[in-house]
């Protein structure tokens, strides 16, 4: 059993407020040593409120307060130095939006001389069965997700509003490959220089009923990003610090970039 809470407050992404509430009770299963099965359930409410005065009216328009619950599946698996992970979750709402939402993951990495190469590649979908989807539910993407752009920097915008906002999509899909070369500085061997490419997309908006003549300005295709860039990292007990430093190689004239990053990763 395991309960959440998440806030958005308003500010240079978010145009509004959101709230988020619930737990998620679940069982899983070992099926073998390499592979686990979860089923689940998601009970909850979201409040969607405190919209600026320039907040897009595709989202202000969106239900401002919902209750959902859902049941998914979760399966991981581990493929010799790969792990695959895929869940989906049907979920239905107060304000009768029904929906099917899936993802899938999959990473790891291996040895090449001096180098440690690392792989993640992630996607997902959202089929909408009733309704149109929330900004609560659709994929945002960015940030040490897809380096070199900003958390939601890319994906369907209203391009109406002044500061281009982040609609979000209904569909994802990024990859993000690295080779880091630990002890190449042999007077500090906890620091790893490295080098990274990531590219990925955010497509996809259902129609919305907020404004059928201004939905046509939005351009929700699929647009395939990438950046690269080197890596800093400093490695300790219980993970590993790292900055990014990136170049876009492809983008869009609206997308919000960022070339420098910092994250901790720590696996447990």
């Amino acid at each position: 059993m395991s309960a959440f809470f998440t806030q958005k407050f308003s500010g240079d992404l978010f145009h509004f407020e959101s709230q988020r509430v619930g737990v998620t009770p679940s069982l899983t299963w070992r099926l073998n040593d390499d592979s686990s099965l979860k089923v689940l359930a998601k009970i909850g409410a979201d409040d969607l409120n405190g919209f600026a005065p320039d907040a897009s009216s595709i989202i202000t328009a969106e239900p401002d307060s919902r209750q959902y619950v859902g049941l998914g599946v979760a399966f991981s698996r581990q493929l010799g130095g790969f792990g695959l992970d895929l869940a989906t979750l049907l979920q239905d709402t107060s304000k009768n939006q029904t929906m099917l939402k899936t993802t899938v993951g999959l990473s790891g990495g291996t040895t090449a001389g001096p180098a440690k190469l690392e792989m993640r590649l992630n996607g997902g979908t959202i089929k909408m069965f009733d309704r149109q989807t929330s900004v609560l539910d659709r994929f945002l993407i960015g940030g040490d997700g897809l380096r070199g752009f900003a958390y939601g920097g890319l994906g369907p915008r209203d391009t109406r509003t002044l500061d281009n906002q982040a609609l979000g999509g209904t569909n994802f899909a990024s990859l993000q490959l690295d080779a880091r070369f630990p002890g190449m500085i042999s007077a500090a061997p906890n620091i790893v220089l490295g080098v990274f490419f990531d590219a990925g997309a955010v497509w996809g908006l259902d129609a919305s009923a907020a404004d059928l003549s201004g939905r046509a300005l939005v351009d929700d295709g699929f647009d395939l990003r990438s950046a690269a860039g080197v890596t800093l990292g400093y490695a300790v007990d219980a993970g590993r610090l790292e900055m990014s430093l990136g170049g876009v190689l492809s983008s869009r004239s609206f997308d919000e970039k960022q070339q420098l990053q910092i994250a901790f990763t720590a696996d447990f």
